[in-house]
Parts: C-alpha cells; structure tokens; sequence
C-alpha cells in the first residue's frame, strides 16, 4: 500500500534533497508535499490525508514539537519522525512522549532512511489492517 509523506522543514534544500532521496532509493509513496513550518505543515494535512510527517524541530512560526502536539490531536492516525540537527535530550525525551516512533540526527544516511520508512509503513498496515479487523 501507498503513503502520503509529509516533509517538514524551514530549508528548502533539506526538503528537496529528502524528497529526491526518497525518490531515489525507490520507496513506496502515493503523494509527497512540503511544508517550511508547522503551520503550513498544518494546512496541508487539513487538505490532503497524511500517513507520515518528516519534520525538523527548529523553524519559524511552529516548530515541529509544537505541530506534532497538535496534528496527533487532530489526526491521531499520523505517524512522526524528527530529523534534527539537535542532539538534545530534552527535545528527544519530549519526542518520546508526544510518541513520536523515530528520532534521527542530520544527515540521515540512505540505509538508515530507508530502515526507519520501512519499520514506519509496516506499523501503519498493522494499524489499517486492526481497523479493517475491528469494523
């Protein structure tokens, strides 16, 4: 099953060369849409379905902590990985407990990139095949 991914960060360059990375090693996405803060990262996922969320943590107008706080309220069925240049450990413990399932220091190796989207997609066809079981 195809995803939408939503790639989160203030820089352009990151953004574009996450997407062609993705792109590039062949992983499996519906669509791919890019936001340079967490409140157009929010408008997006008001408009479109969002299975997963890149995002960094540091960017103007809503940093990523704050917009995963947010969208999980709004779209609990979201999945997030933090892509940061920080390697601080309040920023991973408050992660941690706003359930973020990945936090990656940049850069981000291919392997690993891979690894992380592959674990994430598999987590979310658990989930959708619990829901298909449930209803």
């Amino acid at each position: 099953m195809r995803h939408n991914i939503l790639i989160v960060d203030d820089e352009q360059l990151i953004r574009q060369g996450l997407r062609a990375r993705i792109e590039y090693l062949g992983i499996d996405v519906d669509e791919m849409f890019e936001a340079d803060n967490g409140l157009m990262a929010l408008g997006i996922q008001d408009a479109h379905p969002i299975d997963l969320v890149i995002t960094d943590i540091c960017m103007p107008d809503m940093d990523g902590l704050t917009l995963i706080r947010e969208a999980k309220e709004k779209y609990p069925g979201t999945q997030f990985v933090i892509l940061s240049g920080y390697a601080e450990f309040e920023y991973a413990e408050t992660a941690i407990e706003l359930g973020v399932k990945s936090y990656q220091l940049k850069p981000i190796s291919n392997d690993e990139l891979k690894r992380v989207m592959r674990k994430l997609f598999e987590t979310l066809e658990k989930e959708r095949q619990m829901e298909v079981e449930i209803f």
